[in-house]
């Protein structure tokens, strides 16, 4: 949204949540857990959502995208899963 006067009048999205259904939630803990605990910084959503714009859309590319975004924040990552593993005991 930056124009070329330099200014930018956009603005940020307040949040996204994830829904699911709550049959699945109960039969599904860790996914619930997950879903409940997942934040992701709108500057990434930004960014993969520009790589799609530009062409990379396909479901291979998506899944680079989500891959690379894993690899660049594992330890975060990793914190979730061991989280959402913990509430299915």
């Amino acid at each position: 949204t930056t124009l070329p006067n330099g200014k930018n009048y956009g603005f940020q999205m307040n949040s996204m949540r994830i829904v699911a259904n709550k049959k699945f939630a109960e039969k599904n803990p860790a996914a619930a857990k997950l879903f409940a605990i997942m934040k992701l910084d709108i500057n990434d959503v930004s960014a993969e959502n520009l790589m799609m714009q530009k062409g990379q859309n396909k479901p291979a590319d998506i899944e680079a995208h989500a891959n690379g975004w894993i690899k660049a924040h594992q330890k975060q990552f990793d914190a979730w899963i061991k989280q959402a593993k913990a509430a299915a005991k």
